[in-house]
């Protein structure tokens, strides 16, 4: 868990040109359709969501021909509370 510098809405406005649609994937199930941003960290490789969201460990985050299957999940919290999910694959 790691703070945030500027809120997560803050930073998903000023990287709206980076927003993918990433259908998510749960038992063979498509369970939501989010939009997420691709990034890397000391962690790895993940894509960024907004909370409220559900994405597990073994979903499988989708875009066109992309499957990524969720390795790990950590949240970054603003100002003490909980707003961003990464996804790690």
């Amino acid at each position: 868990m790691a703070s945030l510098p500027v809120s997560a809405k803050t930073y998903f406005k000023d990287f709206a040109f980076d927003l993918v649609n990433y259908d998510i994937e749960r038992n063979s199930n498509i369970i939501a359709t989010l939009q997420g941003l691709s990034n890397k960290d000391e962690g790895g490789k993940h894509i960024a969501f907004l909370l409220p969201c559900d994405i597990q460990i073994g979903d499988v985050l989708m875009h066109e021909n992309l499957r990524l299957l969720v390795k790990n999940i950590e949240v970054d919290t603003f100002d003490g509370k909980p707003e961003l999910l990464k996804a790690y694959y």
